[in-house]
């Protein structure tokens, strides 16, 4: 069983040199130990070695899977660039939607700059798989349309008052017993100390939100039975009476201009008819357009507490859909992932599950 090895014997265990250890324990133990001698483990092959060419004309051996920008280029086109277009569209709407137009080209134009950059001519060439294309791109009219929307409400609630406040007239030692039309271009109103908010003509409308409305009344004898301004709130009243709505419960004299309906704020009709009510409840004669006031003791706080409350709004916007870019950015990373992954298992490279 110690016969000495042939030439052919030796060339077939250099060959099973490379196997694993417990192989050659095996071959020991049955065959005894053979003449020492030392076997070169061969090195892995270029692909240049494996075809026969040289280096430079060799093929790379690389796995044919699907192909996407770095995952810098991916954080611009789902973060960085639908960002731009929201906080443009938020806050050209916030600022100019009074003036419809001028909103809606600012949103345009932020809409043609950012969707090169979200998809540059030089990914599209890049055979990017379709879903890689419409994601970046959903997302920056995604962004558009919410920024819209933010950017309307935080206008509408917030900067129409400001405007309203800090654009009208400002009149001081107003009595109320003077007719409305008199202060159509009001924005600010200060009363006289004969004037002030009966509250024993106040009136809950609805349930649900309940508009609440209370005539400002002067104590002189120039006040007749015709009420041309009203102070008005939400949820802050009795049905009949109980009316503290502002600062009523203080010694405020100030009131400021209420602002048109629009898409979200739709209270004034109701505030119109809450008046008629209160009217014919105690026997009042009403103007054809009275002004409505948000009963206030420091008109000017209340001008930029506005402005500050959309500056907010828009900034809570932004940062929801901050968040919301960076889900989409983790969603498609982990779906890149998982189809490179399959690619990958289907050409052999990687072992099944």
């Amino acid at each position: 069983l110690s016969a000495p090895l042939t030439p052919m014997s030796r060339a077939h265990s250099a060959n099973q040199s490379a196997g694993p250890s417990f192989l050659h324990g095996a071959r020991n133990a049955f065959w005894g130990p053979g003449p020492r001698r030392t076997v070169a483990h061969p090195k892995p092959q270029s692909a240049a070695a494996v075809t026969g060419g040289s280096p430079q004309s060799a093929a790379p051996m690389m796995p044919q899977t699907i192909r996407r920008p770095p995952l810098k280029n991916v954080a611009v086109s789902l973060v960085i660039a639908p960002l731009v277009v929201f906080i443009g569209s938020s806050t050209a709407c916030a600022v100019f939607w009074h003036v419809p137009v001028l909103p809606t080209v600012l949103t345009v134009a932020a809409l043609l700059v950012a969707l090169p950059v979200s998809m540059p001519h030089g990914d599209l060439k890049a055979h990017i798989a379709a879903g890689d294309v419409l994601v970046p791109v959903g997302m920056c009219f995604f962004a558009a349309v919410t920024g819209v929307l933010a950017g309307v409400y935080a206008h509408e609630c917030f900067m129409a008052p400001f405007y309203a406040i800090a654009l009208g007239r400002s009149y001081d030692n107003v009595l109320a017993s003077t007719p409305g039309s008199a202060y159509a271009d009001a924005g600010k109103l200060r009363f006289a100390e004969s004037s002030a908010v009966n509250v024993g003509m106040s009136i809950g409308y609805r349930q649900n939100p309940r508009y609440c409305v209370a005539p400002v009344m002067d104590s002189g004898p120039g006040q007749l039975r015709r009420a041309s301004f009203w102070a008005i709130g939400v949820d802050c009243c009795e049905v009949r009476g109980g009316f503290t709505c502002g600062a009523i419960s203080g010694a405020a004299r100030g009131g400021v201009r209420a602002v048109p309906d629009g898409l979200f704020v739709s209270s004034r009709r109701e505030y119109i008819k809450a008046i008629s009510q209160a009217a014919a409840i105690a026997d009042l004669a009403v103007d054809d357009d009275p002004i409505l006031v948000h009963w206030v003791e420091k008109p000017n706080a209340e001008q930029f507490s506005k402005f500050g409350s959309a500056v907010g709004v828009l900034g809570i916007g932004a940062g929801l859909f901050t968040l919301t870019a960076l889900l989409a950015l983790v969603v498609e990373t982990l779906r890149y992932y998982a189809q490179s992954a399959k690619a990958a298992r289907a050409e052999g490279l990687m072992p099944p599950i």
